[in-house]
């Protein structure tokens, strides 16, 4: 979950007398304002001290305010990565009907999915075996929204596996030294700018005794440096999130049903 989503889902969930409710509101208006202020800025934009901004920064599991703004910055940034679905911005034109763009937008969907066809599924057999024979399996991500991780976490953990989602650039790198022999390290692999550390981050985890897995568009430079990969179309080098979501199912589908035959 991007920063972004936390504030809209705080806001969404908390009372309006919250004490960073109101903070929160203004943020989410004035959200590009927000990505280039100062904290002495935003405190003035959202009528509060200084103070109270660094607090709901750390409430919301940041260190300072520097790395909130960075994080919004990132998701602001590469919004139309984080929008989830196809890149459509220079296909529709602006003569075009509602009908046509919507027909348009719907082919390159049907096509992404169709797409999941050529996938290897001797590979996505192979990764779901490693993560069964693994005792801990760490997911290296870059922030990127999906329901279907969680779900798969949640499968894995019914399976009796420990499972750890890092997005944390700091804590994957120190993660890195707990791989093993009995671990895996599952790297999802966005094409966005500032997602580029996690090339070092494959590299170094392929040196190590841990199964390496990678999830990503299929221009990713780092497909060969992993014991197994599973690579994909995506458009405008982006992982597609309907894609994406439905290839997280496939490998979470037989831990679930490895569940369903052993009953409650």
């Amino acid at each position: 979950m991007t920063l972004l989503e936390k504030l809209i889902y705080y806001h969404m969930h908390s009372p309006a007398t919250d004490i960073y409710h109101g903070v929160v509101e203004l943020i989410l208006q004035n959200i590009r304002k927000a990505c280039q202020a100062t904290i002495y800025e935003l405190a003035d934009l959202c009528h509060v001290s200084t103070t109270t901004i660094s607090r709901m920064c750390k409430s919301f599991g940041l260190e300072n305010f520097q790395q909130f703004k960075s994080e919004l910055s990132e998701v602001v940034d590469n919004y139309y990565f984080y929008l989830r679905y196809v890149n459509m911005r220079q296909e529709i034109t602006a003569n075009m009907s509602t009908e046509q763009a919507l027909d348009l937008y719907l082919d390159h969907v049907i096509n992404n999915i169709n797409n999941l066809r050529k996938l290897d599924f001797t590979t996505l057999d192979q990764i779901v075996a490693a993560m069964a024979q693994a005792q801990k399996i760490y997911f290296f991500v870059y922030p990127f929204p999906s329901n279907a991780l969680i779900y798969l976490q949640a499968n894995l953990i019914m399976a009796g596996k420990k499972t750890f989602v890092l997005q944390d650039q700091s804590q994957q790198e120190s993660t890195l030294a707990d791989l093993d022999k009995e671990t895996v390290a599952f790297f999802i692999y966005p094409l966005t700018r500032r997602a580029n550390y996690l090339t070092s981050m494959v590299l170094r985890a392929a040196k190590t005794n841990a199964t390496t897995i990678l999830l990503a568009n299929s221009n990713s430079p780092v497909v060969r440096e992993v014991d197994l990969a599973l690579v994909f179309e995506g458009k405008d080098s982006i992982i597609d999130e309907y894609s994406f979501q439905i290839v997280l199912d496939m490998i979470s589908q037989p831990f679930r049903d490895n569940r369903s035959s052993h009953g409650k």
